[in-house]
């Protein structure tokens, strides 16, 4: 089913990526790499939000759920598409003016701004495991994918795709990543389309399949929740909503992205029931790759591929962006004061660093599904403070302890291997209640 000219194609677009690097390289300016000027206009915006939701981790995952249960598994995209709609006035319309006044690049900038060096150490660490673990998720999905088009060894497909992203990142920073993205979201919709109306067999769904409630109110509550929250406290989406253009741009943004990652769900939760109808006995996470390679004619496979590379590389490249700029910022800068072109060449090492730790973890993990729910669980222990302290006046000890203890109960659910869609979002009540006990109880131990 591949063929030279299949190669050929997929050659041409990882080019297309680096080509898209080195035009951003031509703008040499520290704010152009670090947060591509704070002029991100309201289409990349979009584009770039939905892009680095869409990895191939993710990609997998949510076709497995779909796979499992039906349309019910959209609820996921749901909570995300909520988030966005509230992020811009539950969060954008202080932070926005904030960030460009103080210019935050991270999001431990905020921590470190709002309740000192220790919450916002801690806040750094969280990003930084939450982060690392996401792009190994992408590492994986694509040196597998890699690996069985080509012939060539897991560890060699892994190498390729870790030496594709250094180049245009290095060379671009966060102005690359924009750009990518669009480019890379604009395949990703069209083709879910063309790949649909490709398939080989009937699209038919069943009663139950599109039920929306068919999963059960337990799974429906964690799909949501983890939507939801995953947007409002995720790094990537805090850097994209410093880089808009305005606070008019951001809102604008933000609520396209909101309608179209409800569009790409409906597309690939397709994919999961068909693949389900038509091969009931496969694992759910092999829907996506058996589905495309046995539902579509073998002249359209290719554009298959090209859209799964493209989920896996806008992720990709945006989770090595965010953790990069998190060791240059948030541990080397974040204790000592360092100007912005030192800041940039710091950034790039770490690039270089992290893509190497990444394939070396690669190599020996490659359970997806497991990964993502992980990254969930410990990330959610950031919500109740981040959303909180835009409407309270929190204490510093309430936000370090609500994400110590938060962190900690994650750390306990995933050594006992009792992470699930439901468990992961142990962690949100956990930090949640610790907020508020201390927040009564605890005395303030500096303000800020």
């Amino acid at each position: 089913m591949i063929t030279t000219a299949n190669i050929l194609l997929i050659t041409a677009y990882f080019l297309s990526c680096i080509l898209l690097g080195l035009l951003s390289f031509r703008r040499k300016s520290e704010d152009n790499f670090l947060i591509a000027n704070r002029k991100v206009k309201i289409i990349p915006l979009a584009a770039t939000l939905c892009a680095g939701f869409i990895g191939g981790g993710e990609l997998v995952t949510f076709t497995a759920l779909s796979f499992e249960y039906g349309v019910s598994a959209i609820w996921m995209f749901v909570g995300a598409s909520v988030g966005l709609f509230t992020f811009p006035f539950l969060i954008g319309k202080k932070l926005k003016p904030l960030a460009d006044n103080k210019e935050f690049h991270t999001l431990s900038d905020y921590f470190y701004y709002r309740f000192g060096k220790r919450t916002g150490f801690i806040s750094a660490i969280i990003v930084f495991i939450m982060f690392l673990a996401l792009l190994l998720v992408q590492f994986i999905a694509g040196g597998k994918l890699l690996s069985a088009i080509s012939g060539e060894s897991y560890v060699f497909s892994v190498l390729i795709i870790g030496a594709i992203i250094f180049l245009y990142l290095v060379l671009g920073g966060f102005s690359s990543v924009v750009k990518t993205d669009f480019f890379q979201f604009l395949m990703m919709i069209t083709l879910s389309f063309v790949l649909i109306f490709s398939f080989t067999k009937p699209i038919s769904i069943t009663p139950e399949q599109f039920n929306l409630f068919s999963a059960g109110i337990e799974q429906i509550t964690g799909f949501t929740l983890i939507g939801i929250f995953i947007l409002l406290i995720s790094a990537d989406i805090w850097q994209r909503a410093y880089s808009s253009a305005s606070e008019k741009t951001l809102k604008k943004g933000f609520y396209l992205a909101g309608i179209l990652l409800l569009v790409m769900g409906i597309t690939i939760s397709i994919i999961g029931i068909v693949a389900k109808n038509n091969f009931p006995t496969i694992d759910s996470q092999e829907a996506l790759y058996y589905g495309f390679s046995n539902l579509l004619p073998s002249e359209v496979f290719i554009f298959a591929l090209i859209f799964i590379f493209a989920s896996i590389m806008s992720s990709a490249d945006t989770f090595t962006f965010v953790t990069s700029l998190n060791i240059s910022k948030d541990f080397i800068s974040g204790f000592r004061k360092v100007s912005k072109k030192r800041l940039v060449k710091i950034t790039r090492l770490s690039i270089f660093g992290l893509i190497l730790l990444s394939i070396f973890i690669a190599i020996f993990i490659q359970d997806i599904i497991d990964v993502v729910f992980s990254v969930v669980a410990i990330g959610l222990t950031l919500g109740p403070a981040l959303v909180g302290s835009f409407f309270f006046d929190l204490k510093e000890n309430a936000v370090f302890y609500s994400i110590l203890l938060g962190f900690l109960s994650a750390i306990f659910l995933i050594l006992i291997g009792y992470i699930t869609p439901e468990t992961s979002i142990i962690t949100l009540p956990v930090s949640f209640i610790v907020l508020i006990l201390c927040q009564i109880f605890q005395k303030n131990r500096k303000s800020y």
